[in-house]
């Protein structure tokens, strides 16, 4: 219910699980009623999904009893894979603004329980494509976080420890679960059943942990081999990095061992910078920086979001460079010399 003079609104919210698309047979039954004291030429509510109104009505004469607004839910609106927002504005009005006021509770507006959110889908084509900005999804997909498995080096280091618990913290947090059951593996999966059931989410630097290194090909930004250094080589462009760089990645691909789960590296050249990717996703006021499918953190300020999918060729490097200004290209592989 709301009531009083003025606008206000109720936000009703709901999962979309990534592999569905609402269709346009989608739609939101809603019962109401209304104050018979309100203005029937300016008083009215409004639907809106995600931000995007799709529904409204006149509060008159006519529907302050049993009133019903149906209407389709916008199919470009939704979210797959988050949390959709349905949202009913309320605009009450009186005919006598000078006898109003904010708060006067004979001026109402009551939904019932009894309407009905139909939510008709269809697949999502891109159901298996993830993207940062959608975390903690699909991680915590399961609210007791069963599906999700955390990789650590075979003898963690107490700041490996330290960054599991902030990551299964911030996850359980999200997921809104009575039980929290997050899987654990140190060292190398025993089998390949283990890689295929589950969501991964692989934390240390590329020397430390087995896993990344196995994975290290298929990475959006990949590292030299055994070494924490990102690999200096992106489509055809070589290039170098500073010196004693610090830089921190949030990384996310898709499994290669089953195509419905999803992989996160927390991963960095030091320490340090695997604290401020993971950083990145704590922060309420750096996470809207966070998209694509990898994230990069020079210091503990900046965030850099890069989809290295949508990229043309070169189009890493440039992002590369946004990120890290002092980067210097050398040439391509293609070059005689070396350089160009």
């Amino acid at each position: 219910m709301v009531s009083g003079v003025g606008i206000d609104s109720v936000s009703y919210r709901f999962f979309l699980p990534a592999k569905y698309l609402t269709s346009k047979d989608a739609k939101i039954r809603l019962f109401f009623s209304h104050s018979a004291l309100l203005d029937p030429t300016t008083s009215s509510m409004t639907l809106a999904l995600n931000g995007v109104p799709f529904g409204s009505a006149l509060l008159d004469g006519s529907n302050k009893e049993q009133g019903i607004l149906e209407a389709a839910l916008p199919p470009s609106a939704s979210r797959p894979g988050k949390i959709n927002n349905l949202t009913i504005s309320v605009n009450s009005q009186i005919g006598n603004p000078c006898g109003a006021t904010g708060n006067n509770p004979q001026l109402w507006v009551s939904f019932d329980s009894t309407s009905i959110l139909s939510l008709q889908v269809v697949d999502n084509p891109e159901k298996n494509t993830y993207n940062l900005d959608q975390f903690p999804l699909p991680f915590a997909v399961n609210p007791n976080l069963e599906q999700t498995k955390f990789s650590l080096p075979v003898d963690p280091s107490h700041s490996e420890f330290s960054l599991a618990f902030q990551m299964a913290a911030l996850l359980g947090s999200s997921s809104n679960g009575n039980n929290f059951n997050p899987q654990v593996v140190m060292g190398m999966p025993q089998s390949q059943e283990e890689l295929t059931a589950y969501h991964m989410i692989v934390i240390g630097r590329p020397s430390r942990n087995s896993l990344l290194q196995l994975i290290n090909e298929s990475l959006p930004q990949p590292f030299i081999s055994g070494r924490d250094e990102i690999k200096q080589q992106v489509d055809d462009y070589i290039f170098r990095l500073p010196d004693s760089l610090d830089l921190g990645y949030l990384q996310l691909l898709q499994s290669s061992w089953n195509s419905e789960n999803a992989i996160l590296a927390l991963t960095g050249t030091t320490d340090d910078a695997l604290s401020w990717a993971l950083e990145s996703l704590i922060d309420e006021t750096k996470n809207n920086l966070v998209k694509g499918n990898l994230i990069l953190t020079p210091n503990i300020v900046d965030v850099f979001s890069i989809d290295t999918r949508e990229l043309l060729l070169g189009g890493t490097l440039s992002a590369l460079g946004t990120a890290i200004p002092d980067i210097e290209l050398l040439g391509t592989a293609t070059s005689s010399s070396g350089a160009e």
